[in-house]
């Protein structure tokens, strides 16, 4: 290749990249659809395509001297080979270590250059030769949760790394069009050559009536019969104008639905990104799993798929870790061993896009939710349907333990926001027993999306109509003052009110006539957490086109972006998500405090018990950093008796130490009437699902493995306990 100049090379690695993602994605769609039971007979189609997809790879990595990924490529083709002429049977390892080999070859896609094959990508191949043989990985079930079996390295992806890959998906800047495509917009774009010309002519003839008009008003005119021949002039005019503004909308509508459409994806090429890590999380939980993907050629806006990545990795987590019962759980509950995670995208009414992800697993307790949200102070409705609405609140979580996948109340909460930012909206589904399904409700494409146009303070302003659920008009006189707010009774419940000028901090002058005896009302949100929101005027719903603030106003609180009226106006459309979160948050009119009359609050007093020095000191400095008044102890004995020496507000403590570990001193906290509520999180190198498990037991509310630690992690876990 060294013949070729730098630009030639750069351009045909450009391809080769592009070329390997889609082959990479083929084949790891394939595995997807690998049958889940060892022994199973694949579908000759299904092994074809694989076959053909690493020998097209294989030769593209030739060409550009990717010796490394053809040497990949090569292992895939010869066990596709043997499973084409029955030399090789499907096994459990077998199509395991087809997917890690996928991951391999997707880590040196990245790589500027090829590189000698690391020890375990070498394993690895040999692994391949023999994993198919007939008789190989009879107990590999088993193996594979309890046998310490050498992976490839670019196998071990955390959640982290996973969450960012998926966003990245759909943003490598390469866009395939269908040449169909591109002569249409070619030829749509040749009809606009048209328009020009006639507005160009419409032009001088509206320069000639306006010097015959001109002259008119300065008498000049002579002829009596040209002075009425110019409202005749002007009326054809016109009707030419008309004509012209019709054809320029049909060809602008054309041309924009066909660049749309060139900026849409179909959603597998999200969805696909999942099986995998599903399939990790659940083996880390030894858990078995089959997950199925229907409607994934329907097509999304690139952006949305793009911003989708976040919430259905948070709800993947959710199916696995809450959802799916470990396979002696299943099986005493009468299902099979291996659970089910289905995806399924379909079109709904309205031009809009549904993408449900279900699991067969526990489902969720109305009443485990219900008892998480009095906990929180949170008001519940006697509704059935509340407590599934419930658990998208930030901080509401019925998981009776903190670790580093879930606990928090965080990961729903962050689905709702991140969906209603785009305009779609996320409802849950829950069987007892049976399982749950999260439907998620998205607009066709990103740009455009209905919302309702409303005046406060004499400017307008669009909120969308997905947090929209009422418009109303009551009564000025039904205005009551319930816990110190502004309070109305409506639909049989009292509403908080908030008036949109005051949240948005602008001047007090209204539009609205003050002798109008009634208000106008917008409801947001949902159940027992709507508010009413008054405006001085309610304009209409209607369609915008939304624009962003661009890179020097990228995160404005309460707005989203802007869009023109037909009035050629500009307005601010505000965003969903904090409108209703600011409006919660709210305390109407000033709020007069005394310098010095607000008692400096108590700093929360932690307990450090940790042998290591080094892990002590900088547990010690994280949390001083934070503003938490320290202390440290080097074992159990001695926290123990730090903690009935003092006052503390919470534990953060090691495993294994000297004389008390710390599942005994979790165990004795809680066996102390005066210590028993003080929260515990147990900091340690032990990551196993037993030792996980028995921290549960002892009464442990955080448990955090010392390999995936993370500062931000701590102090949000402690936060949430405090």
């Amino acid at each position: 290749m060294a013949q070729y100049g730098k630009d030639v090379l750069e351009r045909l690695q450009a391809t080769f990249r592009a070329e390997a993602h889609e082959q990479l994605r083929s084949m790891s769609a394939a595995l997807d659809e690998w049958p889940p039971v060892p022994g199973a007979e694949l579908p000759a189609a299904l092994v074809e395509r694989m076959f053909r997809d690493a020998h097209t790879l294989k030769g593209a990595a030739r060409a550009v001297n990717r010796r490394d990924m053809e040497a990949v490529c090569q292992a895939l083709e010869n066990a596709f080979a043997a499973l084409k002429r029955g030399a090789f049977v499907s096994t459990y390892e077998l199509p395991e270590s087809l997917r890690e080999a996928l991951d391999a070859l997707g880590a040196m896609r990245e790589a500027a250059a090829a590189a000698p094959l690391s020890a375990p990508v070498s394993a690895l191949l040999r692994r391949i030769e023999s994993a198919g043989k007939p008789g190989a990985g009879a107990h590999s079930d088993e193996a594979s949760v309890a046998g310490p079996v050498e992976r490839a390295a670019v196998h071990t992806v955390t959640p982290e790394q996973a969450q960012m890959a998926l966003a990245a998906a759909t943003g490598d800047g390469v866009v395939r069009i269908d040449v169909s495509r591109l002569d249409a917009m070619l030829r749509e774009a040749e009809g606009l050559l048209t328009v020009r010309f006639a507005a160009a002519h419409r032009v001088e003839e509206l320069r000639e009536a306006s010097a015959h008009a001109a002259s008119i008003g300065r008498g000049a005119m002579a002829s009596p019969a040209l002075a009425h021949q110019l409202p005749e002039r002007v009326e054809r005019l016109l009707r030419d104008a008309q004509r012209d503004e019709r054809m320029l909308a049909s060809i602008t509508s054309a041309l924009l639905r066909q660049v749309r459409e060139m900026h849409l994806l179909p959603v597998a090429t999200l969805l696909e990104r999942f099986p995998r890590m599903a399939r990790e999380l659940a083996r880390e939980q030894a858990k078995k799993l089959e997950i199925t993907i229907e409607g994934g050629d329907i097509e999304l806006d690139r952006g949305i798929l793009q911003a989708l990545a976040e919430p259905l990795l948070h709800i993947v987590r959710n199916c696995v870790d809450h959802g799916i019962e470990p396979p002696a759980e299943r099986e005493r509950a009468g299902k099979a061993a291996q659970g089910r995670l289905g995806f399924s995208v379909a079109h709904r009414e309205g031009g809009r896009i549904e993408i449900a992800v279900g699991d067969d697993g526990a489902g969720i307790r109305r009443e485990a939710v219900a008892q998480a949200a009095r906990r929180l102070g949170l008001p519940v409705l006697e509704d059935p349907a509340e407590p599934l609405a419930l658990v998208f609140h930030s901080g509401l979580s019925t998981s009776t333990m903190l670790t580093d996948i879930s606990g928090r109340g965080l990961g729903l909460a962050i689905v709702r926001e991140k969906i209603e930012r785009l305009g779609g909206r996320v409802t849950l589904e829950s069987d007892p027993g049976r399982g749950s399904t999260f439907r998620i409700l998205l607009p066709h494409a990103l740009a455009t999306y209905r919302g309702v146009l409303v005046r406060a303070c004499g400017r307008p302003f669009v909120i969308p109509t997905t947090v929209v659920g009422r418009v109303a008009r009551v009564p000025r006189a039904t205005l009551r003052r319930v816990e110190n707010r502004p309070s109305i009774a409506l639909e049989g419940r009292a509403m908080a009110v908030v008036g949109l000028g005051e949240l948005l901090g602008l001047p007090a002058a209204s539009a609205a006539d003050p002798d109008d005896p009634h208000l106008r009302v917008l409801v947001l949100g949902e159940g027992a957490q709507r508010i009413a929101l008054t405006v001085d005027e309610v304009v209409g719903e209607q369609e915008v086109l939304v624009k962003a603030l661009g890179p020097q106003l990228a995160r404005v609180r309460n707005v989203a972006g802007a869009c023109v009226i037909a009035t050629g106006e500009v307005v601010p459309v505000l965003d969903a998500t904090d409108l209703i979160e600011s409006c919660r948050g709210f305390e109407p009119g000033p709020a007069a405090r005394v310098a010095g009359t607000v008692p400096e609050p108590r700093r929360r007093a932690i307990l450090v018990v940790e042998d290591s020095i080094t892990a002590r000191t900088l547990l010690t400095a994280m949390l001083a950093s934070a503003g938490y008044q320290v202390s440290a102890a080097v074992d159990g004995m001695e926290g123990l008796a730090a903690l009935r020496a003092g006052e503390f507000d919470l534990v953060v403590s090691d495993v294994e130490m000297p004389r008390m570990d710390g599942f005994d001193l979790t165990a004795r906290i809680r066996a102390d009437p005066r210590l028993a509520a003080v929260p515990v999180v147990l900091v340690t190198a032990l990551g196993q699902r037993e030792q996980r498990e028995r921290g549960l037991e002892v009464g442990a509310n955080a448990y955090l493995v010392k390999s995936d630690f993370e500062q931000s992690n701590l102090l949000e876990i402690v936060a949430r306990l405090l």
